[in-house]
């Protein structure tokens, strides 16, 4: 039988003498979802990558969860997070088909984070798989470069910390010089 697919059905019962019952009213029932196969990981930045659900021969009516099962080192803003539908994490799970996930862009990571997701399947009849297995992948680690202040001295730091504190970034791998 198909994966997350409803069919109709009909009893009859017969005897030893082979007397046959009518056959009852049709009833339905929907086969399980199979469980995802392992997301693909790609595109890794400082601070997001894609998460691409792999459906594992389920039809397109299915819908999945996508979790993150653990960062390394942690992160508590995503470890046991669900992905939500614009990439943040979300404390439950959202349900989307493949084709609604796409490859999604899950951002607010941490730089140099290894990041662990996995995928589950829900059928239409609600019931759901566990998680397939988990994937990862690491983010980039943050670069660091020369960040020249106004009124205060040259500093090694990242663009996003320098121009936050109304430095002007020099570029990745620059030093400073007297």
């Amino acid at each position: 039988m198909t994966p997350n697919t409803s069919y109709v059905y009909r009893v009859k019962a017969r005897d030893g003498a082979l007397n046959a019952t009518s056959p009852s009213a049709d009833a339905t029932a929907t086969t399980w979802a199979n469980v995802p196969a392992a997301p693909t990981l790609a595109n890794p930045t400082t601070s997001t990558m894609t998460v691409d659900v792999n459906p594992n021969g389920n039809p397109a009516v299915t819908v999945f969860a996508i979790q993150c099962t653990g960062a390394n080192p942690n992160d508590a803003a995503w470890a046991g997070q669900y992905v939500n539908a614009t990439g943040m994490p979300s404390a439950s799970a959202v349900w989307q088909t493949d084709a609604v996930w796409g490859a999604i862009t899950v951002t607010g990571l941490q730089p140099d984070t290894t990041y662990t997701f996995a995928v589950k399947a829900r059928n239409q009849e609600g019931v759901e798989t566990a998680f397939g297995p988990g994937a990862s992948l690491a983010t980039l680690a943050a670069q660091t470069g020369a960040c020249c202040y106004p009124a205060a001295p040259c500093a090694i730091t990242t663009a996003l910390a320098c121009t936050g504190g109304g430095g002007a970034y020099q570029g990745n791998g620059t030093t400073c010089t007297p």
